[in-house]
């Protein structure tokens, strides 16, 4: 008897040293707007969403197309191959809001928001815990910035339609003596700074970095 009582308790033990653990867990989108820099953030509407088993080392969204159809591009490639997993429409009763679910089965995952309305797009890399069932997450769209792209909290947005102006719309190139229309001189410096992180921390109005010449 003691001899059973033995063996049962050690079955026990390696029971709970050998615990299965899985990433399956649901990724829950809120998605807000910001029309003007000092507004308050409201629900964004029409927005679509998708969420990859993949990286943001490796992965890009290419465009505004690709990130309303759910595509992925490896970088330095044209290569595209990772499925998505489209969000769907989801209601909590303590969230006056619509949200998005993406239930997805490894970590990490990259979770790409697109703003229909006013066609804007962003994406960031997601790390999940252990046997985690939920996990919510938010965006927002902010339209009035004038900008193709920029950095908001561990999210990368970006403007695919907003067009430059120049400094002095009149001028031409060659006017002013000391022109030099044969080309442009300079260029993009500068990068990202920083890195993703697992947690959440774009849910506040006044949370991210610009950062006009991020890399995708």
């Amino acid at each position: 008897m003691k001899r059973t009582i033995l063996y049962a308790a050690a079955a026990l033990l390696l029971g709970g040293c050998f615990k299965s653990v899985g990433y399956d867990t649901d990724v829950i989108l809120k998605s807000w707007v910001q029309t003007e820099s000092a507004a308050e953030l409201k629900p964004a509407q029409g927005v679509v969403a998708y969420a990859f088993e993949a990286d943001t080392v490796t992965w890009t969204v290419a465009t505004y197309e690709d990130a309303l159809n759910g595509v992925l591009t490896r970088k330095g490639t044209d290569e595209a191959g990772v499925s998505p997993v489209q969000g769907t429409a989801y209601r909590v009763d303590s969230v006056d809001m619509d949200l998005l679910l993406m239930r997805v089965g490894s970590t990490p995952v990259v979770v790409v928001a697109v703003d229909t309305e006013n066609r804007l797009y962003g994406y960031r890399q997601q790390d999940l815990g252990e046997n985690l069932p939920q996990l919510f997450t938010s965006v927002i769209f902010r339209p009035w910035k004038q900008m193709k792209k920029y950095v908001d909290g561990t999210w990368r947005m970006f403007n695919d339609f907003y067009v430059e102006e120049p400094d002095n719309p009149g001028d031409n190139p060659g006017d002013n003596p000391g022109d030099n229309p044969g080309g442009e001189t300079g260029g993009e410096t500068g990068g990202e700074t920083g890195g993703e992180t697992g947690g959440d921390s774009s849910g506040s109005q006044g949370s991210g970095v610009d950062n006009r010449n991020i890399r995708r």
